[in-house]
């Protein structure tokens, strides 16, 4: 396997082609490349399928790639089997997961109740399927939603406890911005959803109604700017914050078909209004990359560098200088 530097440059670069409505699938795969990226190289439970997945990109001849070109990508469609075209992000994020099987990344749930002081288990989900929050009223009037507090609402829905039955290294969650207003219409809420803050999520202590929070940090997400089966779907990628060049620090990337991901400090509010799909790391596990240099940029800082070493070794030659560098 190629070695995270490496590999983390070919991300930066990379081009995913659409010539027919694959930008729900460019955008998921993005994330789940960048999820990989930001855990901690020796953490090993990723599984034969997740490594097949790096390997086609780091075969790859050229920066522009078609997901529809891979064998790996044509054989989770066949398993999916939707009509092609525009389809959701959510439901392709859990066809996807469920072919890789990485322990990594684990959603598994359960919604417990008591009655008569025998516990119960209401609902549950299995480990590929996105954790679904719902926007509320409230939420969509103020125009902000917190991850945490959509979490602690979806962990207390219908009177229950909800919560992870483990603590995984990795999660995804579920935006539907599709809900009912005190009227009873069906409305679709731009209210944003912020990456900038640890999320708490809520995992069962044991087998009973008791649940501790862990600290999850976001690190991508998918957009869908549109309608349902219409529309375009972008990702945001986390990284470590830095600086470009003097006027450009840079904290995220947003992605696009057949352009290489962009830097960029702030996720624009258009993103954070249509956020759908959103992955987390656990804060222990979380390792954000730094993004890689242009050589150009490289090169002149480094010319940058030995100019201003050179001016202050002229000036501290000075007679009566106490030049410091």
């Amino acid at each position: 396997m190629m070695d995270r530097g490496t590999l983390l440059t070919i991300l930066c670069g990379l081009q995913l082609t659409n010539d027919s409505s694959w930008c729900y699938a460019n955008s998921i795969v993005c994330c789940l490349l960048w999820l990989r990226m930001c855990v901690q190289p020796t953490f090993d439970a990723w599984g034969c399928r997740y490594d097949e997945i790096m390997s086609f990109f780091c075969q790859c001849d050229s920066e522009t790639v078609a997901l529809a070109d891979a064998p790996w990508f044509c054989q989770i469609l066949r398993r999916w089997g939707p009509v092609h075209g525009q389809n959701d992000s959510a439901e392709f994020t859990q066809a996807i997961l469920d072919w890789i099987g990485a322990t990594a990344i684990n959603m598994r749930w359960e919604r417990r109740v008591a009655i008569h002081d025998v516990l119960q288990v209401f609902d549950s989900s299995n480990a590929s399927t996105p954790i679904t929050l719902t926007i509320t009223d409230e939420m969509h009037h103020s125009g902000h939603c917190d991850l945490s507090h959509m979490l602690q609402h979806w962990a207390q829905e219908n009177s229950m406890s909800a919560a992870l039955t483990q603590a995984p290294v990795c999660i995804c969650l579920h935006i539907d911005r599709y809900f009912q207003s005190s009227d009873g219409t069906i409305v679709k809420s731009n209210s944003a959803v912020s990456l900038d803050t640890e999320v708490s999520v809520p995992i069962f202590v044991a087998e009973g109604l008791q649940s501790e929070m862990q600290g999850y940090i976001p690190i991508a997400g998918t957009t869908h700017f549109g309608e349902d089966l219409a529309g375009h779907c972008q990702a945001v990628l986390k990284l470590q914050p830095g600086v470009l060049h003097e006027v450009q620090p840079i904290a995220w990337l947003i992605t696009n078909d057949m352009v290489p991901p962009q830097p960029t400090w702030h996720i624009p509010a258009m993103f954070a209004q249509t956020l759908t799909v959103i992955w987390l790391v656990r804060t222990d596990c979380l390792s954000l990359p730094l993004y890689p240099m242009p050589r150009a940029n490289a090169a002149q800082m480094m010319t940058d560098a030995a100019a201003t070493q050179d001016l202050l070794m002229l000036l501290q030659a000075h007679p009566g200088a106490n030049c410091k560098s």
